[in-house]
């Protein structure tokens, strides 16, 4: 084992003493402001992440049958977005939570599912083969990584002036996501 150590060293010393900075060889440095990057080509509204408190970033929304709709086409009651896949465990197994928030509030908040993991196609199989009255539509990985949704599940409230006021990234058992999460943000929302 030393003896491999010591090789693996030795290769390292060798390499090191055969670079540029070591050998005399004269380094070109740039200056950072020479090179150009992507972020200078992009509206920072674009990269802005959902933060409670915060305005919501209005991402776009894909229902099965191809049309869109903004996020902020929702706003003006409260609104409960869920990033979810069919193959995600926790999001299936939470997502009864969120037919209770529509069974409980009826048209007073808005509930939607929005499948970051799946085709269309599957998405839309899943939802017709439950008995979920919510809205599900698709949206890009983009736009779910505007929400922080690299993992799933991920539930937002946003407010009627379109500002978040929780975010949870996770899931739980549907009826303790329901009655000490959800409802009480929702709850308090509505004023009751």
């Amino acid at each position: 084992m030393k003896k491999y150590l010591m090789i693996i060293l030795a290769a390292c010393l060798t390499l090191t003493a055969c670079g540029p900075k070591l050998s005399g060889e004269k380094i070109e440095y740039k200056d950072a402001s020479e090179y150009e990057t992507e972020a200078e080509d992009t509206d920072d509204d674009d990269y802005s992440i959902a933060t409670e408190g915060e305005a919501a970033p209005d991402i776009t929304l894909t229902a099965f049958d191809g049309t869109e709709k903004k996020l902020s086409d929702y706003y003006g009651k409260p609104t409960v977005i869920n990033f979810w896949a069919t193959w995600c465990g926790y999001c299936i197994m939470e997502m009864p939570a969120f037919q209770k928030l529509c069974d409980s509030y009826g048209d007073d908040i808005n509930v939607i599912a929005l499948n970051c993991g799946d085709s269309a196609e599957d998405a839309e199989a899943y939802m017709q083969s439950t008995d979920y009255t919510f809205e599900a539509v698709t949206v890009s990985a983009e736009d779910s990584f505007k929400f922080g949704a690299e993992s799933i599940p991920v539930t937002v409230i946003i407010d009627k002036d379109g500002i978040v006021q929780f975010y949870k990234l996770g899931g739980g058992d549907s009826d303790e996501v329901f009655e000490y999460e959800l409802a009480p943000v929702i709850d308090e929302l509505l004023g009751k």
